[in-house]
């Protein structure tokens, strides 16, 4: 068939050079009469290519070139060429690293810390003002999550409000301030300035009535709106750009705004209940953007959380154009995985133009022997020569290869499924209730920076003898971790690409005094390290902790939703051996959304495209 498509093409492209070559040596009589005598046979022999060319063409679209148009692959081929290739037709995907930067401490309790490496060099510092003085802990761990999310765009210093100074907002680009305490009074010389300096201000929640009754005319004339409460209940939505993100907090209300003049101020989302009434959510007026509770709690990856990590564009990079890519990490993978199923899915990918990220556990261990007929295993990438020639065919078709946990499990328990590799926590300590849903109890026993070095060295030393480049990206397995190895892991290495468990002040840490972050896009969390993000989760079957079936219809919706952040990334995992199926119906429901695939340093540089 090939052969016959190449003979109909020849004659097609053959006839015209042909005439044009003699026209022009000959003139256009010469060439007339030279080409009277050929016409018969080869106006047939035209003909006859230009039919099979156009048949073979009908025949392809459907399977070969409308896919390749939509940038999807029309196959999975087998493995079987890319094997004798080698990968060396495929550059690998280029390496990154960064300096993590931890915050540094201040005088009267400041915190400041660097810019994520995607925010601009000469981006100007944001200042995060939370309620102290003895409230509570909350809303200095809604500040450090706020602060994480400012990264992105530039450098920050949080610190209680009480410590404000006057005109101290001039110093910097932008304000935030997170009002938790009702009860708080708030400096005068604060108030002055956001009603004065006319720096942007960005305030969330509690006390703004504080900063309408401070200069009553200048409030009714620049903002023209009032809130009270919280005292409506029942929203479980917030409509955003035309878009419905979820709201878990149904129990909390939220605080009612009454706009009063619409000229000035406008609403930029509302609240909404099942019976269809609407409440202003987000307000934008001046100098002044409001949000009318505290995003930050209860946050799903479709919550309206999306709302404030793209209202923050507005407040501090206003003209970002709208762009919006997407990342795939391949999960799990260990020195027990098939080579094979990890070629295959490299494979796909690879033809479907989809660059990807792999999640390497160094070492596999099965203390009890459960998946080994009772022989407790253990054995690392050194000792599995094949595992190791497919992770090298994944970096060079495309791959860019990430460390995930050492183990990925916690010595010789149930941590807290069954103690073998790439199933249980292996930085945090969790059992399962007697409904079998997971229960995270806390940091694991002996935790120490000192201890998760060690624990992180013996995995690096297993890619050096296994003969594979170095990780420059850690992800934390479960995303599950305490202070301490956050900071171990910013000694190593500097990225990471998961979520964050955020922490309130506190030494020892508490655990249960902490949040659990998702980001939007690119940013630098509060221990110093550039952490690429993971929102969208992954496929997953219903399990006997009954976490609920995911399928790619999910994930595609979510990325749907998040399409309100304007220059957002949609990043999920998948497993191997899940096949390839699942993965093409998810590039393919992504990429029918406008988003772009890409390569994670491309998200975590302001200078790519």
């Amino acid at each position: 068939m090939t052969s016959i498509i190449t003979l109909g093409a020849v004659a097609l492209i053959a006839y015209p050079l042909i005439l044009g070559i003699l026209i022009a040596a000959f003139g256009g009589h010469r060439a007339h009469r030279w080409f009277t005598g050929l016409t018969r046979g080869v106006r047939g022999l035209v003909a006859v290519g230009l039919v099979i060319v156009l048949g073979a063409a009908v025949a392809a679209w459907p399977r070969v070139v409308a896919p390749g148009l939509a940038g999807d692959s029309p196959t999975c081929a087998s493995t079987a060429p890319a094997r004798a290739a080698g990968g060396r037709h495929t550059r690998p995907a280029p390496g990154f690293s960064a300096v993590s930067t931890p915050p540094t401490s201040g005088a009267a309790g400041t915190l400041s810390g660097q810019a994520a490496p995607t925010a601009r060099r000469d981006a100007g510092r944001t200042l995060i003002l939370f309620d102290d003085g003895g409230h509570d802990w909350s809303g200095e761990l809604a500040a450090r999550q706020t602060a994480v999310l400012v990264s992105h765009f530039g450098p920050w210093t949080l610190q209680g409000v009480s410590t404000y100074r006057a005109r101290e907002a001039r110093g910097y680009r932008a304000v935030v301030y997170l009002g938790s305490a009702p009860s708080a009074v708030l400096p005068p010389a604060f108030l002055d300035d956001v009603l004065r300096a006319r720096v942007p201000v960005l305030w969330v929640d509690e006390n703004v009535e504080q900063l309408a009754r401070r200069d009553p005319a200048v409030w009714r004339s620049r903002y023209a709106f009032a809130a009270s409460g919280p005292d409506v209940g029942g929203i479980d939505s917030v409509v955003y750009r035309g878009v419905t993100l979820t709201r878990q907090a149904q129990g909390e209300g939220v605080r009612r705004v009454r706009i009063t003049d619409p000229a000035v101020a406008k609403v930029l989302a509302h609240g909404q209940r099942p019976d269809g009434g609407a409440f202003p959510w987000l307000v934008h007026a001046s100098n002044l953007w409001y949000v009318a509770e505290s995003p930050l709690d209860y946050t799903t990856a479709t919550d309206r959380y999306l709302a404030f990590g793209d209202v923050l564009f507005d407040v501090l990079a206003p003209g970002t154009p709208e762009r919006h890519r997407a990342l795939l990490r391949l999960e799990d993978i260990s020195p027990d995985a098939d080579p094979d199923r990890l070629m295959a899915v490299a494979t796909c990918l690879h033809q479907a133009r989809v660059p990807f990220s792999f999640g390497v556990i160094p070492v596999y261990t099965d203390p009890r022997g459960r998946s080994h007929d009772g022989a407790p295993t253990t054995f690392g990438l050194r000792d599995r020569p094949e595992v190791v020639k497919a992770l090298r065919y994944m970096t060079s078709h495309g791959g860019t290869m990430v460390m995930h946990g050492v183990t990925h499990q916690l010595g010789q328990k149930d941590n807290p499924y069954s103690g073998v590799t790439g199933e249980d926590y292996e930085f945090f300590v969790a059992h399962q209730d007697s409904a079998h849903r997971v229960v995270l109890d806390g940091l694991v026993p002996g935790h120490s920076r000192a201890r998760t070095l060690q624990r992180l060295d013996r995995g690096l030393a297993e890619f050096e003898a296994a003969g594979l480049p170095r990780p420059q990206v850690f992800e934390f397995p479960h995303y599950a971790a305490g202070p301490d190895d956050y900071e171990a892991v910013a000694l190593r290495f500097g990225y990471r690409y998961d979520e964050t468990m955020t922490y309130a002040d506190a030494s020892p840490p508490d655990p249960h005094r902490r949040v659990d972050q998702v980001y939007p896009y690119g940013v630098r969390d509060t221990y110093g390290t550039a952490v690429v993000p993971e929102n969208l989760g992954n496929v997953d079957a219903p399990g006997p902790d009954r976490r609920a079936e995911r399928g790619p219809a999910d994930i595609i919706d979510e990325a749907r939703r998040a399409l309100v952040v304007r220059d957002g990334v949609a990043s999920f995992f998948y497993h191997p051996p899940l096949g390839t199926g699942k993965v093409r119906e998810i590039v393919r429901g992504l990429r029918a959304l406008g988003y772009e695939f890409v390569r994670p340093h491309e998200v975590m540089s302001h200078d790519a495209p």
